[in-house]
């Protein structure tokens, strides 16, 4: 812009290239190869009765290095807070026709994963026997 009026056109734009390939399109360079890990373009822009403008955009390539070397261990992090125990429990029991599940209070203990309280006809391992066999499932949370 000069006072206000658009002078873009007054303007010649060329360019120069450094280990790449470009084009100079509108104003817009697009760099396509690089042949080198780095690379430039020159942007050179004239017009008559003023001073001459050059621009260079340098180029690079990122690579990925190496993979370096292990580091040591770090520190034991403090202890975490308790979690909670918890056991998926089945039970089973053949029957002629559907069974009710048990009503009582059942206790199942972690420590030795044993369930314990009236279980009635049912058990905790599949019985033999030709009837239907019936599945009941509950989990034990401490």
């Amino acid at each position: 812009m000069q006072g206000g009026v658009d002078v873009t056109s007054s303007w010649t734009l060329s360019k120069v290239d450094s280990s790449c390939t470009s084009t100079l399109s509108s104003g817009v360079v697009t760099v396509s190869a690089m042949s080198a890990d780095s690379a430039y373009v020159d942007v050179t822009a004239s017009r008559a009765g003023w001073p001459t403008l050059t621009a260079r955009f340098a180029l690079s390539k990122a690579k990925q290095g190496a993979t370096g070397a292990t580091g040591a261990t770090g520190a034991t992090g403090p202890a975490g807070a308790a979690g909670i125990s918890t056991a998926v429990v089945y039970l089973y029991q053949r029957a002629a026709s559907t069974p009710a599940v048990p009503s009582a209070t059942l206790t199942w203990t972690f420590a030795t994963n044993t369930l314990s309280g009236t279980l009635g006809a049912w058990t905790t391992a599949v019985p033999a026997g030709t009837n239907p066999l019936y599945v009941t499932v509950a989990t034990a949370a401490s």
